[in-house]
């Protein structure tokens, strides 16, 4: 996670978006949120408490002048969401002026990767879709999967799996694709032997 310290400066404004359960529950979280309290003197948190994110929950701030030096969003792929959909609605205008880290929790969302978002309005799904909501760098910490509840994991790893095949039976699927969820398949196969030790 050094990456983010050459972007932090004791001024930097950082927006630190995290999952309630997981700041509850994970070491690792509060060692890297007090990381990030070491090098800032203006970290807010803010947490997100629901599995899903609806549309009338998402943060609004009143001052949007007030834009963030960084982003730094820790969670599976709703709270990478939640983070996105904070940017969408607050900050899109002016996402050339801050930096958005994306560290994930769990494997199979690849929302750290993509320019979408979901949200709920009412129930009903809505895709957020914006070239600014891609993050600008993605930390990839697997020891934060040792600290999720079983039943995520696997939720996690199932994920992975389907879309490991979708890519390889895909009508639009290439090579480089087809290494890529050959790989993915190999990997989750030793990954799912080590879970079940």
């Amino acid at each position: 996670m050094s990456s983010i310290n050459d972007f932090v400066k004791p001024s930097s404004h950082i927006l630190f978006v995290v999952g309630t359960n997981m700041l509850k529950s994970s070491i690792k979280l509060l060692e890297f949120k007090k990381h990030l309290e070491s090098l800032s003197h203006h970290v807010e948190t803010i947490q997100k408490k629901r599995s899903f994110i609806d549309e009338s929950e998402i943060i609004t701030f009143s001052n949007k002048n007030e834009i963030p030096n960084l982003i730094v969003c820790v969670g599976g792929g709703s709270v990478i969401d939640y983070a996105k959909a904070l940017i969408f609605y607050n900050f899109k205008r002016k996402r050339k002026e801050f930096k958005f880290f994306a560290i994930p929790t769990t494997c199979g969302s690849g929302s750290e990767s993509t320019e979408f978002a979901v949200i709920y309005n009412k129930g009903i799904k809505k895709s957020l879709v914006s070239k600014e909501l891609k993050p600008d760098y993605v930390i990839l910490e697997p020891k934060f999967l040792n600290e999720i509840p079983k039943q995520v994991l696997w939720s996690s790893i199932s994920d992975s799996f389907s879309q490991s095949l979708e890519s390889l039976w895909s009508k639009n699927a290439s090579s480089q694709s087809i290494s890529y969820s050959t790989k993915a398949l190999t990997f989750l196969k030793s990954g799912i032997s080590d879970v079940n030790k």
